[in-house]
């Protein structure tokens, strides 16, 4: 089965001056814990059972990992997770968890709540240029408005609703991928034109600060547009979908389906590219040659996969299903830096120099 993470934005008090003309629909005001231990409503009859394993820290770039659950709730299941701008962001179901990264990470609770739609769950969270989006697939995305803890509807003329990507350039410009496409708004979602009609897209990111050259993962590949989204060249199709897509420094990287197990021993692939998107190269050949450990009383995978990738300094790091790696030399070699299981998936998020591997829940 392919693995699509699902991969919440700010929005200072001038969101009522940016130029809106549509009517913006109040969703829900989320209630901020400011206790950092109460984290969700408990039965006064039981304690508070802090979390364990959850999330890991490391503070010299993957030699060693640290275990800073504490104050996450025991049994908590995180989906989605998310640094922006100092801040670690964890999302379970209708729940977020938020911490300022530091060595000593305090958690606090906000519920995502909405009184005009049931049964609302965050899929995925996405920066922007002055906070946090949520999407809800199937049900569109939201946008908060920052020391309010209010969310806000951006999907109400949107055509398709089935969110996998936003992504807000530094000219306010908004793309959102949907599984019929790729639509764009320069108009803060009172209006959108669907730019691409052929294909569900994954994954978005700018490869310049002006956010005219973009690259989007698909269903099918890779495009590139270098004239601000309004047209795409297919850049890659060896590999079938691509999702995970994120620029890092000097490049892109992005982890794709395809290519055989036995070709690779593995079921998909880390692809970079090093000139804005135009070629692409893979770098996770060198995972072959780590040696891979499990428990003696559990099999190995019938094939390793790759979950997320991320940078921190000069290492690359990525997550499998046999554990974290790093490489310092952009994907040519590779060492193993947290074993795993065989059966955790973990997604990575960096913030400075702090690398956070959070075990995430999927399928």
């Amino acid at each position: 089965m392919y693995l699509y993470l699902l991969p919440v934005l700010f929005l200072f008090e001038s969101f009522f001056s940016c130029g809106l003309n549509q009517e913006k629909t109040l969703l829900s005001e989320a209630h901020l814990d400011t206790q950092p231990k109460a984290i969700c409503p408990q039965d006064p009859q039981k304690p508070f059972i802090e979390a364990s394993n959850i999330v890991f820290q490391s503070n010299d770039f993957g030699q060693t990992w640290m275990d800073v659950s504490a104050g996450l709730p025991d049994g908590v299941a995180i989906g989605r997770v998310l640094s922006d701008k100092g801040e670690i962001i964890l999302a379970s179901s209708s729940q977020l968890f938020r911490s300022r990264c530091d060595k000593a990470p305090i958690w606090k609770k906000e519920l995502f709540q909405n009184e005009l739609r049931q049964n609302i769950e965050i899929s995925n969270l996405f920066s922007g240029k002055n906070g946090l989006y949520v999407s809800s697939y199937r049900l569109g995305f939201s946008k908060e408005l920052p020391g309010a803890n209010l969310w806000y509807v951006m999907d109400n003329a949107l055509p398709d609703k089935t969110v996998r990507s936003v992504l807000e350039i530094e000219d306010g410009t908004l793309f959102v991928g949907v599984e019929s496409g790729l639509f764009k708004s320069v108009d803060s979602g009172a209006s959108w034109k669907q730019v691409i009609a052929d294909m569900g897209i994954n994954s978005l990111v700018s490869a310049d600060a002006a956010g005219k050259v973009l690259v989007c993962g698909t269903y099918e590949g890779l495009r590139q547009s270098t004239d601000g989204g309004e047209h795409w060249n297919i850049v890659l199709t060896e590999d079938f979908g691509a999702w995970h897509t994120k620029t890092i420094e000097g490049g892109i990287v992005t982890i794709t389906e395809g290519g055989s197990w036995k070709d690779s021993g593995r079921s998909n692939r880390i692809r970079l590219s090093t000139d804005q998107g135009k070629t692409w190269q893979r770098i996770d050949m060198g995972l072959s040659q780590v040696p891979f450990m499990f428990n003696v009383d559990e099999s190995a995978p019938s094939a390793q996969r790759i979950y997320a990738i991320e940078q921190a300094g000069k290492y690359l790091f990525c997550s499998s299903n046999a554990g974290i790696f790093r490489s310092p030399d952009m994907g040519k070699s590779w060492e193993l830096v947290r074993l795993s299981n065989g059966k955790e998936m973990f997604e990575l998020i960096v913030s400075g120099s702090i690398v956070y591997a959070v075990q995430v829940v999927g399928c």
